[in-house]
């Protein structure tokens, strides 16, 4: 943890050992700390030892860092940051601080997390969770808050950029992350019920929402289930890789490609993400073209985030994706994965034209929702095919003129042959 770029005094202290009765920490421009204690103060939030509550508003969208590192030794503290007062949600916790850059916080709570402008999140102070050490499940504290301005989100894809004439958009490889019947390789294993773990490797969630409390999202992106990495039961810098199958971006790929999936990272211990390629097959070497550390969502509910990676530079290849996450240690770090995909420019598809008539005419050309095919004679049969051959829309409308919805096609060039009697003219359109 790097020390904050805008720090905050924290407002006088006056107890209070209620949610409802938080005592607000306010901002003045300087770092400073006040003092509490747990004395006299009761078990409100549920928990194992006494508490009390603050609760801070956030001013911008910024990285909210709170303390109590500076509290006397061996004074055992604890720190639960919750959405509201009803305290069902939690947002960041942790018991022992450790280091991010205070030597001093190994028995007091230190967190941080992703504030939303304008959201009002509520601190409650705990004292040690072993009631059997009642000499250090009360006392005094100091704490602390300052932030930062909030890490900018990963970039979102860039889309692929195709030539018309030359070359139409298509997705080659795609995977919900519902099941693993395309085969991915490694750490990965596919659960049961909510109830089960697999510890320390990347698991297909079932349906209804991570196996974790406080961490992960609270449903798939895509489909009904997603990949998710289990980091419940793992040790510090314990990493689980998963690999695709081989995907094919050789033959008539020739202008753009990349990669996209959806990520979210919900939790106050998340590790790193790293997504690597390989040219060499599923056990070659991987080159890193993306990493990912800390929390990104900062509730369950929060929006999945659209990740793009260019693979330009590996066409004419055969290439192989791998998801690696590295834990640190703590269960609160479920990163989760959805819908991957791989699209591509392939070449237009060669077009021998048997016969084009010029008594028919395609409109408009290119076109976003709808085209006519219009003839001076009747129309028998017509079909659109994609880049890969396959046929995505027929019709036999025996009239001089027919309507074709392709609202749902997906942007790039199309090939449409229409049948009149024994001859068949064949086109190009371009969705848009």
């Amino acid at each position: 943890m790097t020390l904050a770029t805008a720090l905050f005094f924290i407002s006088t202290y006056s107890q209070s050992d209620t949610c409802g009765g938080a005592t607000e920490l306010t901002a003045t421009g300087q770092f400073s700390s006040t003092s509490g204690t747990t004395t006299g103060a009761v078990d409100d939030g549920g928990n194992s030892t006494v508490d009390v509550f603050y609760y801070y508003t956030a001013s911008s969208n910024q990285t909210v860092n709170i303390g109590l590192c500076f509290t006397a030794a061996p004074r055992d503290t604890k720190l639960v940051v919750y959405s509201d007062c009803t305290l069902s949600t939690v947002i960041a916790v942790n018991d022992d601080g450790g280091g991010s850059g205070f030597t001093a916080c190994a028995l007091q709570g230190l967190v941080s997390f992703q504030a939303i402008s304008g959201s009002t999140y509520y601190i409650m102070v705990e004292g040690a969770e072993n009631p059997d050490i009642p000499a250090n499940a009360v006392g005094n504290f100091e704490i602390s808050l300052w932030t930062e301005a909030s890490v900018a989100p990963p970039a979102g894809p860039n889309g692929i950029t195709c030539t018309p004439s030359v070359s139409g958009s298509s997705v080659i490889f795609t995977d919900e992350m519902d099941d693993n019947s395309l085969g991915w390789t490694g750490a990965v294993a596919t659960t049961g019920p909510a109830s089960s773990f697999n510890n320390g490797m990347w698991e297909i969630i079932a349906p209804g929402g991570a196996t974790s409390t406080d961490t992960g999202p609270s449903a798939a992106f895509s489909g009904t289930s997603y990949m998710n990495f289990e980091a419940s039961g793992t040790s510090d810098g314990e990493t689980a890789l998963i690999v695709s199958p081989d995907i094919d971006l050789s033959g008539t790929i020739i202008e753009d490609a990349e990669l996209t999936f959806y990520m979210h990272g919900y939790g106050s211990q998340m590790g790193t993400l790293n997504v690597g390629i390989s040219t060499t097959g599923a056990g070659g070497s991987f080159t890193n073209e993306f990493s990912w550390t800390g929390q990104l969502q900062s509730v369950e509910t929060e929006n999945w985030v659209q990740v793009g990676i260019d693979l330009s530079s590996y066409i004419g290849q055969v290439i192989n994706i791998q998801f690696s996450q590295a834990s640190t240690g703590d269960w609160h770090g479920d990163m989760s994965i959805d819908l991957v995909e791989v699209s591509v420019c392939d070449t237009v598809l060669e077009i021998v034209e048997e016969e084009t008539f010029d008594t028919i005419s395609l409109y408009p050309n290119p076109a976003n929702d709808l085209i006519t095919i219009r003839s001076q004679e009747i129309i028998d049969e017509f079909s659109i095919y994609n880049l890969l051959g396959q046929q995505v829309r027929f019709g036999a409308p025996k009239a001089k003129q027919t309507l074709v919805d392709i609202a749902d096609l997906k942007v790039g060039v199309y090939i449409v042959k229409v049948k009149r009697g024994e001859q068949f003219g064949t086109y190009k359109i371009v969705k848009q």
